[in-house]
């Protein structure tokens, strides 16, 4: 196996812990950590299609769009097994507890550059995305809406 050098993009709204973490990269003189802060749509499709794995370390999370956006890019997706992250995710990426750092940097390791593993969690991921969609959600809100109606 050939590892070359990774790099790392960080996207979302620059809050308090984002800022953070990008003054510590800096402090550190890291890089190959690149803060985008806030990107369009079209930009993010962009990035989606570029990306080689999609890490989402969340600690909490109400719901977990952004690994299910990654799923449907076709994108293997490496998510800390917290919240909800485990019922939206499914077998459709790699379920890991992030604060043990050696079991994330072994599962890590693996989703870069096993190729047999990142073909199995592309198939299995676009499976798990595909039972996902806005219609049937707002369907199934609708049921629960007239269930409690009564």
């Amino acid at each position: 196996r050939v590892e070359s050098r990774v790099d790392i993009v960080l996207v979302g709204r620059p809050d308090y812990f984002y800022q953070r973490l990008q003054a510590r990269v800096e402090a550190e003189g890291i890089t190959n950590i690149y803060f985008l802060g806030g990107v369009t749509d079209r930009e993010l499709a962009f990035l989606y299609r570029a990306a080689r794995l999609y890490v989402f370390p969340s600690l909490y999370e109400g719901f977990g769009l952004p690994p299910l956006e990654a799923m449907q890019y076709n994108l293997p997706v490496l998510s800390s097994d917290r919240g909800s992250l485990p019922e939206i995710i499914g077998t459709g990426g790699i379920l890991v507890d992030t604060q043990q750092k050696e079991v994330l940097v072994a599962k890590y390791q693996a989703a870069l550059w096993d190729e047999m593993l990142r073909e199995k969690l592309r198939v299995q991921g676009r499976v798990q995305a595909a039972k996902f969609s806005w219609q049937t959600m707002a369907a199934e809100t609708k049921a629960a809406y007239n269930e409690s109606s009564i």
